[in-house]
């Protein structure tokens, strides 16, 4: 069965392609992206590098997806809105998404990144996970 939201691309070096707007300034980050035709909302779900702790940072209460859309979350360990309390591993590690009560939804591994290149599916939300 296809998981409806899918950890979709990662950047563990965004040394100046995407900006934050609240914190003006370019940190690792994750997109997930809604498969479905309808908004979701992943309030209360978990997003974590350690598969012993999987609810490691939650994402904040209502946060929404819009149908077939995306969803940015900043991996830089300020632990503030959509900004986890853990930064990506430059050298490759495991990404858990589960869900509020800690299902697994859907997880990515990634190797060795390089500054401003982004690892992610082929297609976005694809089944396959060719990256």
């Amino acid at each position: 069965m296809k998981a409806q939201v899918v950890i979709n691309e990662i950047c563990a070096t965004n040394a100046d392609i995407i900006k934050d707007g609240q914190y003006l300034n370019f940190s690792p980050w994750i997109e997930l992206f809604n498969t479905s035709s309808s908004p979701t909302n992943i309030g209360g779900f978990f997003v974590s590098n350690d598969i012993n702790n999987k609810s490691k940072w939650t994402i904040p209460a209502g946060t929404t997806i819009p149908a077939n859309g995306y969803l940015l979350i900043w991996c830089d360990e300020k632990s503030n809105g959509l900004h986890t309390n853990f930064s990506l591993r430059v050298k490759g590690e495991k990404i858990i998404l589960s869900s509020a009560s800690q299902q697994h939804v859907d997880t990515v591994t990634y190797p060795n990144q390089y500054t401003n290149i982004s690892y992610g599916r082929t297609t976005n939300g694809a089944a396959s996970k060719t990256y």
